[in-house]
């Protein structure tokens, strides 16, 4: 017996020296630990050790064979947040929070900015950096970024390098950082990059060809829209216009040696961060509720409109013996003065089921009763039914037939007078469930679709049932111009206003992705031809103008950043540069005029908008505005009204009978203003602890004396350590006004400790 014990315990002792080291992860692992990434990335950003690892995370993106790390420090009221490629240690993102990367005077030129942003690059991919080019505003439309339209009003410059391969932009592969004006420290950092190569070893097609191949085939789609410019807040009727909109084909990109047009399964892109990408019912309670109409109990909020009850009954009506309304109770009503984006009067409706499994919304006009919208669904476990060999096209036309017929019935039962303005078609979208198919059409108005106006129902192929209906229908009035651009003339307006571009895609491994379902990447380049990234919304169908997103003749903005041609080797160009950085200046011209007298109108904008961007004391900008008209010689149009507005409703200016916009300021009322916007009125009131810190004390009234004593204590005007007169009626320049706020600015927080 001793010896058998003997014998099993030297086995399980074998046994388990075979299994412990997998027990204990002694197995060669495919990437970077944490304890090895976290080195890493204190190496290679000099991350110090009082900053202490709070958080980590491991992501995986198994689709397409990548996985990283995510690692957060925090020190007092500062953080950084990382992300890595877990096999190779790269650094993917970078971003790092603390206060003082804000808030305060821009001190740093872009150029500075700029080689900062290359320096922290080549710190981490010298030789990857090497392949980009620095974003401009010649680079592909497509490129998605901002430098240009946010320079102003940021703290930070943005930086932006696309990789180029044989003079070819690939805008999928980029760095992207972000440094911060105040201190220069670097706060964002993102790299984008695959392993890709480009040959350009072949013939591609010229641009005019791209075109060719562009306007052989429809992207122009001749639509009725809501305007705003032709529809008032206050106008009970709805008009529309005849309007083409851009619809791309697939993905709009043209294969530049071949002219083949690319499908959207085709192109590989990726994101690091994200994931991969029985009909009729029991209708007793619906009734019972409805009795409350029988016995004159109704709610009717006012004369001349129906009762919410009424308009319950109107909606229940035409779904009853429809769709399944079986423990369907109405939860809340609405009855409101707008819909659609038009004056009047209705009532807005929802049901739940007690389950929540079956949903209903709706719209009636509360003055003739007629529904405007219904959006019904059933939502609830469906156990797939096969309905037969998919491949199976004969079976497929039979069953759609018989929906579509089944639809058809339904419309004119439960929505008659609608047909006719209709083209019911299957959406092939929801084709490939196994259980329902959907039919839809928007609505017609002389052939020309209103979207916003249709009917969609997905109804269950088996049993017919309507699982999900949305009807949407109301009162419009179509303009019909006496003569309409033809769309061959629309889509030739439209490339001449915009053009093309050519830049590199990256495919994606179909074989792979039918064979293992993974989303890789071929590694050869392709060049396309797309049509330019364009701000306007709609082409006037009749006129062949562009339009914005409310109607109006589209305006094109500038995107490149304004340099004034006036300040080149100015005393002051670096304050108004960063001034004008900061987003205080706020002016579009391309001269800034700093040798010209400061005027009232301008001293107040820019003591206004110092106070909204909050560099040295806070403006409110969120009062409410009053209507008023605050002098007699400004109005409401003009540009600068609402810093007259907001002068007044803080306290930095007096309601008065004439503002004189365009005479010449003081700088003792420039001084009132500026410490009534820091709030200190009421202390500069005081002026008999005060004592004149000038060396003119008698050219300065007794009244005045608190407001120019708190200017030399703020250094207002650059001259705390001088010994000056103030000169209470002289006048500043632009420019050195200017340069006395940065100044104020840039020490104010020092001086306020």
């Amino acid at each position: 017996m001793l010896r058998k014990t003997i014998i099993t315990g030297i086995i399980l002792t074998l046994f388990l020296g075979i299994i412990t080291p997998i027990g204990h992860g002694q197995t060669k692992s495919s990437i970077l630990t944490k304890l090895q990434v976290e080195k890493l990335a204190r190496g290679r950003l000099h991350i110090k050790e009082d900053y202490k690892l709070q958080y980590s995370d491991l992501y995986t993106r198994d689709i397409q064979q990548k996985q990283f790390w995510n690692l957060s420090f925090e020190k007092e009221n500062k953080s950084i947040s990382i992300t890595m490629a877990a096999d190779t240690g790269e650094i993917i993102s970078f971003n790092r929070w603390d206060s003082k990367d804000y808030g305060g005077a821009i001190t740093l030129p872009q150029e500075e900015a700029k080689e900062i942003a290359m320096d922290f690059i080549k710190s981490l991919e010298k030789e990857r950096f090497k392949e980009t080019e620095e974003v401009t505003v010649e680079a592909p439309t497509f490129i998605p970024y901002h430098l240009y339209n946010d320079a102003q009003g940021s703290d930070n410059y943005y930086f932006m390098f696309v990789r180029k391969l044989k003079g070819e932009f690939f805008p999928n592969n980029y760095f992207v950082i972000n440094v911060s004006g105040v201190n220069g420290e670097v706060v964002s950092y993102e790299m984008k990059w695959d392993e890709a190569g480009y040959e350009g070893n072949k013939q591609l097609l010229s641009e005019q060809k791209a075109r060719e191949l562009f306007e052989k085939d429809d992207r122009l789609e001749l639509k009725y829209v809501r305007l705003n410019k032709y529809n008032s807040e206050d106008s009970k009727n709805i008009v529309l216009t005849p309007v083409y909109i851009y619809a791309p084909k697939e993905s709009d990109k043209i294969d530049a040696v071949t002219g083949r047009l690319l499908s959207r399964d085709e192109l590989y892109n990726w994101n690091y961060f994200g994931p991969a990408g029985g009909a009729g019912g029991n209708e007793g309670m619906r009734m019972k509720e409805m009795a409350s109409l029988d016995a004159g109990v109704e709610t009717i909020p006012e004369e001349g409109v129906i009762s919410k009850e009424k308009a319950e009954k109107a909606i229940i009506d035409i779904l009853k013996g429809n769709v399944d309304l079986d423990d369907v109770k109405l939860n809340n009503t609405s009855y409101t003065n707008y819909y659609a984006e038009a004056k009047g009067k209705f009532w807005v409706l929802y049901w739940y089921s007690k389950e929540g499994s079956k949903y209903i919304n709706a719209a009636v006009n509360a003055e003739d009763g007629k529904v405007l919208e219904i959006s019904y669904s059933k939502n609830e476990y469906r156990p797939i039914a096969k309905t037969g060999d998919p491949e199976d096209t004969g079976g497929f036309k039979k069953i759609a037939k018989d929906c579509t017929d089944f639809v058809e019935e339904k419309v004119q039962k439960m929505f008659p007078g609608i047909r006719e303005q209709l083209q019911l078609e299957i959406d092939q979208n929801v084709v490939k469930d196994e259980n329902r198919i959907s039919i839809s059409s928007p609505r017609y108005i002389d052939k020309i679709p209103f979207e916003d106006n249709h009917i969609r129902m997905d109804i269950d192929k088996n049993t017919k049932e309507i699982i999900h209906l949305n009807y949407r229908w109301y009162k419009v009035e179509a303009q019909k111009p006496k003569s309409m651009l033809n769309i061959k003339d629309a889509h030739k307006i439209l490339y001449d206003k915009v053009g093309f571009e050519k830049y590199l895609v990256q495919l994606k491994d179909l074989d792979k992705y039918k064979k293992e379902g993974l989303e890789l990447p071929i590694k050869e380049l392709l060049p396309v031809y797309s049509i330019k990234n364009f701000d306007f919304i709609y082409i006037d169908g009749a006129t062949g103008k562009f339009l914005d997103y409310s109607g109006e003749e589209f305006v094109e903005k500038k995107k490149e950043l304004i340099q004034f041609k006036d300040i080149k080797g100015h005393e002051y160009e670096k304050d108004i540069l960063f001034m004008d950085k900061m987003g205080v200046l706020k002016v579009k011209d391309e001269f800034f005029k700093p040798n010209e007298v400061l005027l009232r109108k301008d001293a107040l904008k820019w003591v206004v908008e110092i106070g909204w961007t909050n560099k040295a004391y806070n403006v409110d900008r969120y009062y409410r505005e009053s209507n008023k008209d605050y002098f007699k010689d400004i109005s409401k149009d003009d540009p600068y009204y609402k810093y007259i507005e907001a002068g007044v409703e803080s306290g930095i200016i007096e309601k008065g009978e004439y503002f004189k916009p365009d005479e010449k300021i003081s700088k003792i009322e420039l001084t009132k203003w500026i410490i009534n916007a820091m709030k200190q009125k009421e202390l500069a009131k005081y002026s008999d602890i005060f004592k004149s810190p000038y060396v003119d004390k008698e050219a300065i009234e007794a009244e005045n004396v608190g407001y120019v004593a708190l200017a030399k204590y703020y250094n207002i005007f650059c001259d705390k350590n001088i010994e000056t007169e103030f000169v209470p009626d002289t006048n500043l320049k632009r420019g050195e006004f200017i340069h006395c706020m940065y100044e104020f600015i840039k020490n104010y927080k020092e001086v306020s400790k």
